[in-house]
């Protein structure tokens, strides 16, 4: 008799443990879900910050090859004697107004 009275509550016990048991699956599934969202949003930052990291070398050497040819452009004219004279002329005319004005 006192074995049967004990297994009186097993019915809602049982019905309790099914439905915390279910809720635990729940709860398993989102956070797993939530894992594959967090995995992917890691992946797609990682692909973003590599194309920022190409495209920053990309830009940096635009910039070293214009600045290279930019420089290049002013060795050729400094070479030329035309304009050798003009800036030594150029050079004249500032230290005569120079003098001029002490």
């Amino acid at each position: 008799i006192e074995a049967k009275s004990q297994l009186k509550d097993i019915v809602a016990y049982t019905k309790n443990m099914f439905g915390m048991s279910k809720e635990i699956a729940t709860m398993n599934a989102e956070a797993f879900e939530l894992q594959q969202k967090v995995a992917l949003n890691v992946e797609i930052k990682s692909v973003l910050d590599s194309w920022v990291r190409y495209e920053s070398s990309v830009r940096e050497s635009e910039q070293k090859a214009l600045a290279d040819k930019v420089m290049g452009s002013v060795r050729s004219q400094l070479t030329n004697a035309k304009t050798q004279e003009d800036i030594i002329a150029q050079c004249l005319r500032d230290i005569q107004a120079i003098a001029k004005a002490a």
